[in-house]
């Protein structure tokens, strides 16, 4: 991401701040609301008092290092040392920005999304965001060979701030992880990433060939397409290259008994604990194996190409 625009953050100030001034919003909700108008005003205070800054916020790679949110691993996703791979006086976040390119450009390299939030509008407050590279027609993660190394891929899984971002929170989604989701409901305060590092991360190695799944893209896709728009941003995704979990599983026949048999087989593939949704590095995997799963009963198990629609 290039730049992230003072205009952009001001009229996001403002929509907050109305929403907050209504009297549709619960104690709670309006804490994290003020939580968020006072990170945006500290934001343009802080571009306001840097000329070098008045028009763009830099990311910034020592305080939100890559490794930190992406992690090198092998077919199943077990994590894999990566220090070995480092070149003589190579930083770590160099090495990441590279391997990510050099994935993401691989013939036949799909990636999985999926994220957790705090209501189901594309306007939501973001509290997790995972991705990961596959293959439909293939087992596992993606891999490759990079610098001698087999058999690698990576997982990108980030818990972000909830209290910076200036977006909406559902009441109701609220109090559904509180009482449904207490599994997961320690990444409602741990979270530490700004929403705006995150959009940097995926355009590092996303761009419009890019190949994207979710489930479905109608909801993470245009979720994400919302939050760059917020920063006067375009998506890395192109709409062309959208694909939806829910489509194929669909056109395999995989009914909802089916889906409910299925879980338990992908946990226990992926080596997880059974029953741990809604948690997004967890919930890209399990669609992953859906997804392969899918294209396996479609007898679509050749390996090669699928060519991109005709952009003519």
């Amino acid at each position: 991401m290039s730049k992230i625009t003072l205009d952009g953050i001001n009229e996001h100030l403002k929509s907050v701040s109305r929403l907050v001034a209504t009297d549709d919003v619960t104690v709670e909700v309006k804490g994290l609301l003020d939580n968020s108008i006072a990170m945006l005003e500290s934001l343009l205070s802080l571009m306001d008092k840097s000329p070098k800054k008045a028009d763009a916020f830099t990311p910034d790679l020592d305080k939100f290092p890559l490794s930190k949110y992406f992690q090198v691993v092998d077919k199943l996703g077990k994590k894999v040392d990566a220090k070995p791979l480092l070149k003589e006086g190579e930083s770590v976040n160099d090495f990441f920005k590279e391997f990510l390119k050099y994935l993401t450009c691989q013939r036949g390299c799909h990636w999985m999304i999926d994220t957790e939030t705090l209501g189901l509008s594309v306007n939501s407050t973001v509290v997790q965001l995972a991705m990961v590279p596959f293959s439909p027609i293939s087992g596992g993660l993606f891999t490759v060979t990079f610098r001698g190394m087999q058999g690698i891929s990576i997982v990108h899984n980030a818990n972000l701030d909830v209290s910076n971002q200036g977006r909406e929170v559902d009441e109701d989604t609220l109090k559904w992880w509180k009482k449904s989701n207490t599994a997961n409901l320690h990444l409602l305060t741990q979270g530490t990433l700004p929403l705006f590092m995150e959009l940097y991360y995926l355009k590092l190695f996303l761009n419009k060939d890019s190949q994207v799944w979710a489930n479905s893209p109608t909801f993470d896709l245009a979720l994400i397409k919302n939050c760059y728009e917020m920063f006067g941003e375009s998506t890395p995704i192109h709409f062309r290259n959208e694909w939806d979990v829910r489509t194929a599983s669909k056109m395999a026949g995989l009914s909802k008994v089916a889906l409910d048999k299925m879980y338990p087989e992908s946990d226990k593939y992926w080596g997880h604990p059974e029953g741990l949704a809604h948690n997004a590095l967890i919930d890209c995997l399990t669609q992953v194996y859906q997804v392969q799963l899918a294209y396996t009963m479609l007898g679509i198990i050749i390996k090669k190409q699928f060519k991109e629609e005709d952009k003519s």
